[in-house]
């Protein structure tokens, strides 16, 4: 039996990954550009597809296809009044405000996705429970974080949390079980799951996820959920499927640059650190589109990766590489900082 204590030390994590996950999963998915252009495109389903709203398609565009949340932001925005009963609106703006640790902004945005997913219960009763999920995880990210009530005294309310998501997500599969949008969201909690739970099967969660659609995506949640389980290779190689699929997405490049860098550690191999520091740089193509917390993260990140490959003395820790990123960026909430000039002001 799990001490309270190892709870909340699987829990509150669980529900941040899984809060990011549940976004790219909502959002992720018109990247590829399926679908018809007269209809909002279902890039989950072959058959039977569901419409979204042309604003959310557009964000979606935006957002994953570009790697632009600049201007995904402000046609979500726009969303939210033309398209109000869209439920993927929100949990893409739930992203955005995790990236950007705005906490404060989650209960509402849970609120307005559970609202969202009742107005479609009639029409579409799968994804009606799907995303009455994916509003329990975004509240339940709110409870165990500082701004809520915390990873101790928030427990409590987080299991109640869990049990609800549960209940939606049977619900949902009781309607279609091998529904692919299903799969992906029931396989990457299952593997996140296999990692602290006994009796949790990764190769049953791998199944869910060969089963899910879009495969690039299906992709990225194998080798996120790898890479929480420490399973590197294995990570490589689902990622390095995803990328062959949709190679311009930046968080896909910082995975495999994750993935790379904790190889080449492993193994005191430069050559995996070379192709970790290649892909943080693809990462950073663009930060003037990326959340500001984003680039630094990622930037603090290929900081320690450059001075394991050449040696040279930076200050990577957190403190030193969020001043440099601010003194450059002012008081925008985007990246729009110069990647390279900010590695080499860290030189020690």
């Amino acid at each position: 039996m799990h001490s309270a204590g190892r709870s909340v030390g699987w829990m509150q994590p669980w529900f941040q990954r899984l809060g990011l996950a549940l976004g790219s999963i909502a959002v992720t998915s018109a990247s590829l550009g399926w679908g018809s252009p007269a209809l909002a495109g279902d890039p989950f389903r072959s058959n039977n597809p569901m419409p979204i709203g042309d604003k959310t398609e557009a964000a979606f565009e935006a957002m994953f296809k570009a790697g632009d949340y600049k201007t995904a932001v402000g046609l979500l925005e726009q969303a939210k009044t033309a398209e109000p009963n869209e439920p993927l609106v929100y949990p893409m703006l739930a992203l955005v405000a995790q990236y950007e640790q705005d906490n404060a902004a989650l209960p509402g945005l849970a609120t307005e996705t559970r609202r969202a997913a009742k107005a479609i219960q009639a029409s579409q009763p799968l994804r009606s429970n799907l995303y009455l999920a994916v509003a329990e995880f975004i509240d339940g990210a709110y409870i165990l974080s500082d701004q809520g009530d915390g990873p101790v005294r928030g427990l409590g309310k987080a299991l109640g949390r869990l049990r609800s998501f549960n209940a939606a997500m049977k619900a949902a599969r009781q309607i279609d079980p091998n529904d692919p949008e299903l799969n992906l969201l029931q396989g990457f909690t299952d593997m996140y799951a296999s990692a602290y739970l006994p009796l949790s099967s990764t190769d049953e969660a791998v199944e869910k996820l060969q089963q899910a659609s879009p495969a690039y995506l299906s992709h990225w949640l194998t080798g996120l959920g790898y890479r929480i389980l420490g399973k590197t290779d294995q990570g490589l190689a689902a990622i390095d499927q995803g990328l062959a699929l949709q190679g311009s997405h930046p968080e896909m490049h910082y995975l495999k640059a994750q993935l790379a860098h904790r190889k080449g550690q492993d193994q005191k191999d430069k050559g995996q650190l070379a192709i970790a520091q290649t892909h943080f740089d693809r990462a950073l193509a663009a930060p003037e589109v990326l959340p500001l917390r984003l680039v630094t993260q990622i930037l603090q990140e290929s900081c320690q990766n450059q001075e394991a490959l050449d040696g040279k003395d930076r200050a990577c820790d957190r403190g030193s590489v969020k001043n440099a990123v601010n003194s450059r960026a002012g008081n925008s909430r985007w990246g729009a900082i110069k990647p390279a000039e900010v590695l080499q002001a860290l030189i020690r």
